[in-house]
């Protein structure tokens, strides 16, 4: 737990820190292109933690059911 935990927190400083520097140094298209960018691999990054979550929420939902 504490590993994902880890993980998020770093993971988000460095959208955090990458983002503020492409809004301090870029044109605006380039701005709004690397937003798009970021927010793709945001959510990327989620829909892969999620599927690495199914067994265990298939399992729960089996113990839930029965």
């Amino acid at each position: 737990m504490w590993g994902a935990l880890f993980e998020m927190v770093f993971v988000m400083a460095l959208f955090v820190v990458l983002d503020l520097s492409a809004l301090k140094n870029g044109s605006r298209g380039s701005r709004y292109l690397y937003g798009a960018l970021l927010a793709a691999a945001g959510i990327g990054w989620v829909l892969i933690r999620v599927i690495q979550r199914l067994p265990q929420l298939g399992n729960w939902l089996e113990k839930l059911t029965i």
